[in-house]
């Protein structure tokens, strides 16, 4: 029997089956019909997820403008975020299914470090991770921070201070993302923020970190979050400089079973230790390795 399926474009009218084609329906086809009618539901919904969180995002000061890449769009917004005192960045693609806040690393001002160092807008370019953000179905939040993470040290000082500035953040969102799963992730010095949030039991389904554990403290942190056995660890570094040797340090230390393989990601050699939830990515020494592992993981990671 072929079942066919026939939709209308004015809403008013629905999609029907007759009553001779019901009759003639096995369970395994209601079946498929429920999974297909729930799959059209939750990509509506998606959708929908987005359009409020930008009419929630503009009714609180932010400025929005559509970036359109090939083959997808997304909406870029800047503004303020309950106290926090420099601009917060929040990029919103068509569909909506979970939320992620990046922590980013120090602003140094050097030859090698400048191009990364721009405004937040800038940044997602220079590191060459929008199309992740446009093909993902993560809102990402950015809040800006001034030279060695100087704004995040001054704001970041307590427990509080982190719990309150999440509820910022689902304040700024409508609320419209508060059971949804949260995404934290860091770049250099921006991992001990990471480190700060899960101290401050902020639940997280995913932690990515590019070349960002600088001490035992945010290794121990990790460590604690996941032996929690809740969430997934994403870890990117460059091979032999400190970050790598924590995370090496980490990864022995979880008790996981791990495989070990190797991996091209953009052009670059990854050597590739993975378990069920913890996958640890380590490369080549450049010039622009420590700014690389972000274009080169960020996309690989979700």
């Amino acid at each position: 029997m072929i079942l066919t399926l026939k939709f209308y474009h004015n809403p008013k009218e629905k999609a029907h089956v007759t009553e001779e084609l019901y009759k003639g329906l096995t369970m395994t086809h209601l079946y498929f019909i429920m999974l297909l009618s729930i799959s059209i539901s939750f990509a509506v919904c998606n959708e929908n997820t987005s359009a409020e969180v930008i009419k929630s995002v503009k009714l609180n000061g932010f400025i929005c403008t559509k970036q359109i890449l090939l083959g997808c769009s997304y909406t870029e917004c800047s503004g303020n975020l309950g106290t926090y005192p420099k601009p917060v960045l929040i990029t919103i693609p068509e569909r909506v299914d979970s939320l992620r806040l990046h922590f980013h690393g120090h602003i140094l001002g050097t030859p090698t470090s400048k191009p990364y160092e721009g405004n937040l807008s800038s940044m997602t370019k220079a590191f060459g991770i929008q199309k992740s953000l446009c093909e993902t179905s993560e809102v990402t939040v950015f809040p800006q921070s001034t030279g060695a993470n100087t704004t995040y040290k001054g704001f970041f000082t307590s427990d509080n201070s982190y719990t309150q500035f999440f509820g910022d953040i689902q304040s700024t969102l409508g609320n419209n993302l508060k059971d949804f799963p949260l995404h934290l992730s860091g770049h250099s010095g921006g991992g001990k923020y990471v480190a700060g949030a899960l101290n401050a039991g902020i639940k997280t389904a995913k932690v990515s970190i590019f070349d960002g554990i600088y001490g035992s403290t945010t290794k121990d942190s990790l460590k604690a979050w996941y032996d929690q056995g809740n969430g997934k660890l994403i870890i990117g570094a460059v091979k032999d400089g400190a970050p790598d040797n924590y995370a090496t340090q980490l990864r022995n230390e979880v008790g996981a079973r791990f495989t070990s393989t190797k991996s091209t990601i953009k052009g670059t050699i990854y050597d590739v230790r993975k378990s069920d939830r913890f996958t640890h990515y380590t490369r080549a020494y450049s010039n622009t390795a420590h700014f690389n592992t972000v274009t080169e993981i960020w996309p690989s990671g979700n």
